[in-house]
């Protein structure tokens, strides 16, 4: 019944019938089925995140703690993925690079951790090439840029 619930939820979601999405999703939580209701939380945050209606600091916790009992497939990869993102987003850039490792040790070549690899390059450059690391603590900015050069831009510009 929660595979039912979980697609009905992507129907909604898709036809962008965010609301009825989210009841279904809660829905699927509350099963506790855990395939289904690690999908259901992935999607709800997906939505949420759509609509701007997320908060990031409660969004990482919840993906910390799916990346933990989730494992493995295409799923933990979008989890670890969105996790690393909202690491991102929020400044916490040192979580963000070690999700990225993380990723690239369980999930190589796979698009999820293609794509957060393309965002974890741009990050970095925008840290150290656009002055972004000046907010940083100095032996913070320091200690990350030691850490993930081989993040940094090739040519010239690195």
């Amino acid at each position: 019944m929660s595979t039912y619930d979980l697609l009905s939820g992507r129907i909604d979601e898709i036809e962008e019938r965010y609301e009825e999405a989210l009841d279904t999703y809660g829905s699927v939580m509350n099963a506790a089925i855990r395939p289904t209701h690690a999908e259901a939380v992935y999607r709800t945050l997906v939505i949420l995140d759509k609509t701007n209606k997320v908060d990031v600091e409660k969004a990482k916790q919840t993906l910390e703690l799916q990346s933990l009992t989730w494992r493995g497939g295409h799923l933990a990869a979008k989890i670890q993925h969105m996790m690393g993102q909202f690491q991102f987003r929020s400044g916490d850039y040192r979580a963000g690079f070690e999700t990225l490792e993380l990723m690239a040790a369980e999930y190589q070549d796979t698009p999820d951790e293609t794509a957060l690899y393309d965002e974890a390059k741009q990050v970095f450059a925008n840290l150290y090439l656009n002055g972004e690391a000046d907010r940083m603590d100095p032996i913070a900015a320091l200690a990350v840029f030691y850490d993930f050069r081989h993040l940094a831009p090739v040519g010239g510009q690195g």
